[in-house]
């Protein structure tokens, strides 16, 4: 018997079957609204479809791997179901001390995300408050629950700050600074003022987007055209950057890894720790914790279980639009690096295939996504995986305040004023768009599906036809 018959789901990427579940479980009970039972069963019986459609020839080992995974599954799912099924807090006075995580504008207002002994708080500030984000408040004022979306596709307040963290608003009475804090967030606000105070404006755009987080508004106007959001948003690509480059400066050093992994976790929370960069140094704590033990993981069964350990430690990452999309993308570009196919159609399709599977969501969200990203992807990801960290290197005069920085600094300018001028030309090539439709969703979900089955093992007669299953359910229920 050859070897290729005994690759399962079991064997190959246990992970996927509780995210599986975890998934179809949020999306039933916490979006849909199916009672309990319903959701629990479904989404159960997805994940062992799934392992029963993969396994060819079941033995007692692929048996007491199944057994873990689903007590694992079962416990994981009353636990979310736990979480999203709490109501509101109800309205209490509050008076807290605590540290601002992170405050931006919101058209006249503003509001100020606060860690405190008692929770995490949203508070609703005037725009010309002055708090930043490292400041150190005192605030009092009334706990509200958030706003909940009246439509499907509107935009709720209240899964927003739930994936991040927050248990409740506060209409404030009064808040006041009492002093700065020593941790990330502080950190993080004088590298970004640092930063606009001297850089040149394109360069100061990506460098607060790869190394705070913040966005420019230019920029994101620019790459949301073009279809090629994800550059500024801190994920897997960012991450993976920092780690390559770590590794090129810490390859001689005798415990690179230990330091590595401590610099992955400081660069993400220096930017601001979004989920899809948490996600993304799960991964590399996997792999660097699979090099110790002298093992090699694989990327798409890692992928999943970042993914599944987020959902268990905060179920509404689930609602969040970043997470989604950055494990759409993960998933899909894993699961093609362990088909069959040679290299190069490997990197041919690689754009292709993360655009159509993260194109379904960001049409729902958005409404439409640009058709350059299918060509202005092939260019971005190499572009700018040179691109950032040559701007890092060329602004870090400038932030040093060495004499001459400036002039370092400007080169990295004019580069980024070229990629500008190749994007408006990919945008003027293919200037459509597409809007969320039945059609864009029955050409996804088949090919992915076809991906993550040969990702999980399947043979390729398994992967056709659970990739015909899926156009046939996705038909009937469209």
């Amino acid at each position: 018997m050859s070897p290729s018959m005994y690759r399962t789901p079991l064997s190959e990427v246990p992970a996927f079957l509780p995210l599986l579940s975890f998934s179809i479980f949020s999306a039933l009970f916490g979006t849909y609204a199916y009672p309990f039972p319903a959701a629990f069963i479904i989404s159960l019986l997805a994940s062992v479809g799934w392992a029963a459609l993969g396994t060819g020839h079941p033995n007692r080992s692929s048996l007491q791997v199944s057994a873990v995974l689903l007590v694992l599954t079962f416990l994981g799912l009353f636990y979310i179901s736990f979480v999203i099924s709490r109501g509101d807090e109800p309205p209490r006075t509050v008076h807290e001390r605590g540290t601002v995580l992170s405050a931006r504008k919101w058209g006249r207002e503003a509001s100020a995300l606060v860690k405190s002994a008692s929770g995490v708080f949203v508070l609703r500030l005037d725009a010309g408050s002055g708090i930043r984000t490292g400041d150190v408040v005192e605030f009092s004022g009334v706990s509200v629950p958030f706003k909940r979306a009246r439509a499907s596709r509107e935009f709720d307040e209240r899964l927003y700050w739930l994936a991040k963290g927050a248990s409740s608003a506060v209409q404030v009475s009064s808040c006041k600074a009492a002093g700065r804090s020593l941790g990330p967030a502080a950190w993080r606000d004088s590298l970004s003022r640092r930063i606009s105070e001297v850089l040149p404006p394109r360069t100061a755009g990506y460098a607060l987007a790869s190394l705070t987080g913040e966005r420019d508004e230019i920029l994101s106007e620019l790459h949301r055209s073009v279809g090629t959001s994800h550059i500024l948003a801190v994920s897997g690509f960012h991450v993976g950057i920092a780690f390559a480059v770590c590794w090129f400066f810490m390859k001689r050093f005798r415990f690179r890894l230990y330091a590595i992994s401590a610099a992955i976790w400081l660069y993400v929370l220096l930017a601001g720790a979004s989920p899809s960069s948490l996600r993304a140094a799960f991964m590399i704590e996997i792999m660097i914790a699979g090099r110790v033990v002298g093992r090699l993981g694989n990327g798409f069964n890692s992928a999943c279980a970042a993914g599944s350990a987020m959902l268990l430690a905060n179920p509404w990452l689930f609602w969040d639009i970043g997470w989604r999309l950055s494990m759409l993308a993960v998933l899909a570009i894993t699961a093609l690096a362990r088909s069959e196919l040679s290299r190069p159609v490997k990197a041919a399709l690689a754009s292709p295939l993360a655009w159509l599977a993260t194109s379904v969501q960001a049409a729902w969200t958005f409404g439409s996504v640009p058709l350059a990203g299918l060509a202005a992807n092939f260019l971005s990801l190499p572009a700018f995986a040179i691109l950032f960290p040559v701007s890092w290197i060329l602004s870090l005069p400038a932030l040093l305040g060495i004499p001459g920085g400036s002039a370092a600094s400007a080169v990295a300018e004019f580069l980024f004023e070229r990629w500008e001028v190749l994007s408006l030309n990919i945008l003027v090539l293919f200037p459509w768009e597409t809007s969320f439709s039945n059609w864009l969703v029955l050409l996804c979900a088949p090919a992915l599906t076809y991906f993550f089955a040969g990702a999980s093992g399947f043979s390729q007669t398994r992967a056709a036809f659970a990739s015909g299953i899926s156009l046939a359910g996705v038909f009937l229920l469209l």
